[in-house]
């Protein structure tokens, strides 16, 4: 284990006897949020951490097709079980940005199991990690969809990492939902998000504010180039 992880879970330990020494939240609500939410980061980057140290340290959402590389019980839970508390915690704080977190956890386990599910035992796990990776995937996309202006480029990734985990299911049905994927990336390219996007490069005060907007021009010529790619693709296969 490597020292970052240790310490992550050193800091994670420590937040959690702040939260016992304060005994709960109506003692002090402001330190307690304060608290939750430094706990839940933690949680989330030492999951991440573990999930990129071991075998299925890949943020791409494509199956993992060898054997070799399923993870025992123990090493899944200790990637799984921090994320899975960091969402937790952070749908239970109710503020905006915690469920902007929340998503973003939803959607790193959805990338996790997306890999795992192709190498199980047996079909019952197989469908179980399935399961699990098409929930997040979902909870992670029904928070983005709603707030797709200012987080393009993320629900662009996320939508096409969906319609890969539908497609690597066999069926028309599911490659007509993997193309569907596709097509909801419209609304992050309408002519909002780019006016948006525009008008942030005019209201640019410094050069760091520009060049973030430029690069979000940049990034998403390269994404648009990739969905048209993959709505291609799809099309191809629904019409064989």
């Amino acid at each position: 284990e490597c020292n970052s992880e240790v310490f992550l879970q050193e800091a994670v330990d420590h937040l959690v006897l702040a939260h016992e020494t304060m005994g709960q939240r109506d003692s002090d609500p402001m330190t307690w949020d304060m608290v939750s939410e430094e706990l839940a980061a933690t949680l989330l980057v030492l999951g991440v951490r573990r999930r990129q140290s071991s075998k299925i340290g890949t943020t791409s959402a494509e199956p993992v097709m060898l054997q070799a590389l399923r993870l025992t019980p123990g090493a899944e839970k200790a990637i799984v079980e921090p994320m899975e508390r960091s969402c937790k915690i952070y749908e239970s704080l109710g503020t905006a940005h915690a469920a902007h977190q929340a998503a973003a956890a939803h959607y790193q386990l959805a990338l996790y199991f997306s890999r795992v599910w192709t190498c199980q035992r047996d079909e019952s796990k197989t469908r179980e990690k399935l399961a699990a990776a098409f929930k997040h995937f979902g909870l992670a996309h029904q928070y983005f969809f709603r707030s797709v202006y200012g987080n393009e480029p993320t629900f662009v990734v996320l939508s096409l990492d969906f319609s890969n985990l539908y497609s690597a299911v066999s069926g028309e049905e599911c490659l007509s939902k993997a193309l569907a994927c596709c097509l909801d990336c419209r609304q992050a390219f309408s002519p909002t998000a780019v006016a948006a996007a525009l008008e942030r490069v005019d209201n640019s005060k410094n050069r760091n504010q520009s060049s973030d907007a430029r690069a979000w021009f940049e990034k998403m010529t390269t994404l648009a180039e990739n969905v048209e790619g993959r709505v291609s693709k799809l099309l191809l296969s629904l019409v064989k």
